[in-house]
């Protein structure tokens, strides 16, 4: 509407009105500058620009958006990578363990004869062996630290568990506090590792005990072990002088007498 009005006026500029010519007065000049400014050379150009900034910002946002969906499809082929990489390694591990508890047991057996033909003859301290036998009987297809750790949940832990190594101590006459056995009974296996030289005993049999509170730990787990029927054999309970004290037998504690030297004690 303004630019139709400014061309009619610029139309009416030079004509004869009432015989003189025509001339555009200010006002008249300046109303058809803003109608141009408006109409064509500011408004519009500026509403084109605008339109065109849109539509690059539109193709942007379009690329990034395509972008994205590329990235998103790459991550999820890498995902799916690494799934069938961890069901790869699991199914491997699950081999490997087969083995390494297949080797654990033959390895077990092996010095079960060895040390059931020695307990013949003399005593023999075998802190880790008892604990490792009477596992591997119970759970067979297990290696050793899962075979513990499953034990320990279901055997070693509980509210009541201070309760019982008390009674246990009282039994087996030691001083060993109930905290420290507790601490060893969380990895009693690789506790027992530690323990290489034993000193000479008269007695024969298999025992268990000697270093507190390791050895009030062992004899623990050893009850426990014949409470489940996973060992079958009687143990000697030795103290830290490696005197015997107490014959474990099907999970209860039998006292053993004590000496002259003992009673002197």
């Amino acid at each position: 509407m303004l630019r139709s009005t400014c061309t009619s006026l610029s139309a009416c500029h030079g004509r004869a009105v009432g015989g003189m010519p025509a001339r555009m007065t200010p006002r008249v000049g300046l109303i058809c500058q803003e109608a141009r400014w408006y109409s064509g050379d500011g408004y519009l150009s500026k509403t084109m620009k605008l339109l065109k900034q849109s539509e690059v910002n539109e193709a942007v946002a379009r690329v990034m958006e395509l972008q994205f969906e590329k990235d998103l499809k790459q991550k999820d082929i890498e995902r799916k990578d690494l799934e069938m990489e961890i069901q790869r390694r699991q199914h491997e591990n699950e081999i490997l363990e087969e083995r390494l508890s297949n080797a654990e047991r033959d390895s077990i057996r092996l010095q079960s004869e060895l040390l059931t033909a020695r307990a013949k003859a003399q005593a023999v301290l075998c802190n880790r062996h008892l604990i490792e036998f009477g596992l591997a009987n119970k759970y067979k297809q297990q290696t050793m630290s899962k075979a513990y750790l499953v034990f320990r949940k279901a055997y070693l832990e509980g509210t009541d568990l201070n309760s019982k190594l008390e009674a246990v101590l009282t039994e087996l006459r030691v001083n060993a506090k109930i905290a420290d056995v507790r601490c060893d009974l969380t990895d009693l296996i690789h506790e027992c590792s530690k323990q290489v030289h034993y000193p000479a005993m008269q007695h024969g049999g298999f025992m268990c005990g000697g270093e507190q509170p390791l050895g009030a730990a062992v004899a623990f787990a050893v009850l426990k072990l014949q409470e489940m029927q996973a060992l079958s054999i009687d143990v000697t309970f030795v103290d830290e002088e490696f005197r015997p004290r107490a014959r474990l037998s099907c999970g209860q504690v039998h006292v053993l007498k004590c000496d002259d030297s003992d009673e002197t004690d």
